[in-house]
């Protein structure tokens, strides 16, 4: 963010990214995901070799509710976790809803932006027992439940 000095008075005036229609925008990160990034589909699902598996998010606009299609971003996928960074455009609202997420290999969720839980929630599936990727035995039972 840019921050002009006020020479007369020494006051900072925030000037935040505008939109087309000018309005202000309230998410900067979620429009940079959206307008940096190519459609998430490819990336989808994104697996463990725990078992959990991760589905592609069904993004909902912050301000009307409704369900957005086009959806960008990226995912970076380590042995650790898996960083998801997901914003789209709805056509209704003019808006962009951003959502970043990190996936643990057990399952485990973290919002890292936006709605991410709560989008997130239904695409990760744990299967009731997660094997160890090495020796694949039996590592733990419903992580997601402990």
């Amino acid at each position: 963010m840019m921050a002009i000095m006020n020479t007369s008075t020494f006051e900072e005036f925030q000037i935040s990214h505008r939109r087309a229609d000018d309005d202000p925008v309230e998410d900067e990160h979620g429009w940079d995901t959206y307008l940096n990034n190519g459609p998430i589909e490819g990336h989808f699902p994104v697996e463990f070799a725990t078992g959990v598996v991760v589905e592609r998010p069904v993004l909902r606009c912050v301000l009307c509710h409704g369900v957005l299609h086009d959806i960008k971003g990226r995912v970076r996928k380590t042995a650790a976790a898996a960083v998801i960074e997901a914003a789209a455009l709805c056509p209704d609202c003019n808006d962009v809803t951003g959502c970043d997420v990190r996936i643990r290999p057990d399952g485990a969720l973290e919002s890292l932006h936006g709605l991410g839980m709560r989008t997130y929630a239904a695409s990760v599936l744990v299967p009731a027992l997660v094997r160890d990727p090495v020796t694949g035995s039996p590592a733990m039972r419903r992580p997601y439940l402990e």
